[in-house]
């Protein structure tokens, strides 16, 4: 048998940048890097990345590869709920986690989501969630006290005790639900993130730190704004915010305020430029 080596990162990298030429898309150099990293030397794996979060862009950038982490993670956790709602056997349950590159935490997140919607049975449902009850125990103390060797057991109480539990299957297709418990994780990410833009742009207008632009000034911006549509405009305008800080900043009700100056923004910067 022929035996491929690995390419090195900066090989893998070469290989894109002329493929992308070749086929007329615009990558960035980030973007570039990142897909040699997801590789892992791995060419072929690299080009078939590229073209599926080329089609449809002008330009791939590095949040067009993370995106399709995100993907390719949900698509594996998906594979894995299958095989342990629907297989009868211990080992093919315990095999569904193998190889699988999400933390056993979020693992527990997405089985206890769909656990109830899945094992219609009310006494299956309640050796289900007795299976899951004990792999948290243990989930615990193993984050608790640094033990990991621990999570050994588990691991088959959350998929063969819960696989075990399901004899009774539910009426048609249903559906895997993402965790509200993730969704509400990524919510608070963002809008951490969208405070931070909006405190940056304000500390760089007031020449203060980001710290107290955020205690000091965005309360009282936030209040300005979400009282005064002209108020809103200025600041708006002034601060240079984008659409969404202005709809954070206002409660969610003034997102017409900051299209308004952006484009009035634009189009002084090109009256500047003649």
């Amino acid at each position: 048998m022929l035996q491929f080596r690995r390419l090195r990162k900066s090989e893998v990298v070469k290989r894109l940048k002329e493929i992308a030429s070749m086929e007329g898309i615009k990558v960035t150099d980030v973007a570039l890097k990142k897909l040699a990293e997801r590789s892992e030397g791995d060419l072929r794996s690299a080009i078939n990345d590229l073209q599926a979060i080329a089609s449809g862009r002008r330009v791939v950038d590095v949040d067009a590869v993370e995106a399709l982490g995100e993907r390719n993670r949900v698509r594996e956790i998906f594979q894995a709920l299958r095989i342990i709602f629907n297989t009868k056997s211990l080992r093919a349950a315990r095999a569904a986690l193998e190889g699988l590159e999400i933390d056993l935490d979020m693992v527990y997140a997405w089985l206890i989501e769909n656990v109830p919607e899945q094992i219609p049975d009310p006494g299956e449902l309640a050796e289900a969630y007795e299976a899951l009850a004990r792999a948290d125990l243990f989930l615990a103390k193993a984050s608790r006290e640094q033990k990991w060797k621990l999570t050994r057991y588990a691991i088959p109480l959350m998929t063969g005790g819960v696989a075990l539990a399901r004899r009774t299957k539910p009426q048609g297709f249903v559906k895997f639900t993402f965790p509200s418990k993730i969704r509400l994780m990524q919510r608070s990410r963002a809008e951490r993130e969208l405070r931070s833009s909006i405190a940056s742009k304000i500390a760089g207008k007031l020449h203060l730190s980001s710290s107290k632009a955020i205690t000091h000034m965005l309360p009282y911006i936030s209040f300005i704004m979400s009282r005064s549509d002209e108020y809103a405009k200025a600041m708006a305008e002034y601060f240079e915010f984008t659409p969404s800080e202005v709809k954070y900043l206002t409660g969610g009700g003034e997102v017409e305020v900051a299209e308004v100056a952006v484009k009035k923004r634009r189009r002084g910067r090109r009256t500047r430029r003649r």
